[in-house]
């Protein structure tokens, strides 16, 4: 069974911030421990997400309409 990260796991382990975390845990797969529990996370769950969100404009494939779209949900999601 694989073992579930608490907030601080998976900050340390991605190099991310716990503001970064709880901002978007609408966006992050997570389970929590009772109603009310600690947040936990599954990494292959989190590198999923990060591999199915991740876009790189750079690559060779990558279509003018991709990388509008890549920029437009990011400004949405970071406005300012």
């Amino acid at each position: 069974m694989e073992e579930l990260l608490t907030i601080d796991e998976l900050c340390a382990r991605f190099k991310i911030s716990r503001k970064w975390v709880y901002e978007h845990m609408q966006e992050l797969p997570y389970t929590r421990l009772g109603p009310k529990g600690p947040y936990r996370f599954r990494e292959s769950a989190i590198q999923d997400f990060i591999e199915e969100h991740s876009f790189f404009p750079d690559e060779p494939d990558a279509e003018p309409d991709e990388i509008d779209r890549f920029i437009e949900e990011t400004l949405k999601r970071h406005p300012g």
